[in-house]
């Protein structure tokens, strides 16, 4: 993600992926917003930084992405036995090292993603191993190293997509808050306490982004009245 990808969770905390959440209410023509949700765009950053591994940056990357079909709730329940479950995804790691990222946003489905192929490997029998886990498809891409001019643009297409985005998400229906916009949620005690609890994680999540690309929420927690 990541970095804003299609498949990335949506910023706004809603827990869905931004593709089925907000993207569709953005701008096709806004430039960052675009770049942004395009997951192709840097994916060896993307990649980096979702598997903790951005002090590979001066190396070719092969990320493979691996799908799986899962028959029912009781398939998903078994992967996230697998390593540690947070916001929809599972962290497999090993003596500390993370290996791999399950995503179990979509119902249905589990999509794996790893940046060793070899490990890939094992983890796809390990799944497979799994009553009601079905392999679909395996798709590999080789990135390159990025210099830091492609870096520093990175950093600064995301900071104004979250600019932009997150003058809007106050007016925005949020599934965490009862289907009510922020602005709605914190005129009643228990809404306010549901916003503040929500602006703080999204606040937590962009403390762990390279200074540049962090959003700061100031300017939400003002108007909203935090």
């Amino acid at each position: 993600m990541g970095k804003v990808g299609r498949n990335e969770p949506c910023p706004c905390g809603s827990g869905k992926k931004y593709k089925k959440c907000c993207l569709p209410k953005e701008s096709v023509t806004s430039a960052p917003a675009q770049a942004a949700s395009n997951a192709m765009m840097d994916a060896r950053l993307m990649a980096q930084r979702l598997m903790g591994q951005t002090e590979e940056a001066n190396r070719t990357m092969d990320i493979v992405f691996d799908k799986y079909t899962l028959e029912d709730d009781g398939a998903a329940a078994k992967l996230k036995r697998l390593g540690t479950f947070q916001d929809g995804r599972v962290s497999v790691e090993e003596s500390g090292r993370k290996l791999a990222e399950i995503d179990l946003n979509v119902p249905g489905e589990a999509n794996l993603m790893c940046a060793d192929p070899e490990i890939a490997d094992v983890l796809k029998s390990r799944l497979e191993s799994v009553r009601g886990v079905s392999f679909v498809s395996r798709t590999e891409d080789q990135f390159e190293p990025l210099d830091e001019k492609a870096k520093a643009r990175v950093s600064q297409d995301l900071l104004n997509f979250k600019k932009k985005f997150f003058r809007a998400w106050p007016d925005e229906k949020n599934e965490r808050l009862d289907g009510k916009t922020p602005r709605e949620a914190v005129t009643s005690a228990g809404g306010r306490k549901e916003v503040e609890k929500l602006v703080a994680e999204l606040e937590s999540k962009e403390k762990k982004l390279p200074r540049k690309e962090r959003f700061d929420f100031k300017g939400v927690r003002k108007t909203l009245g935090l």
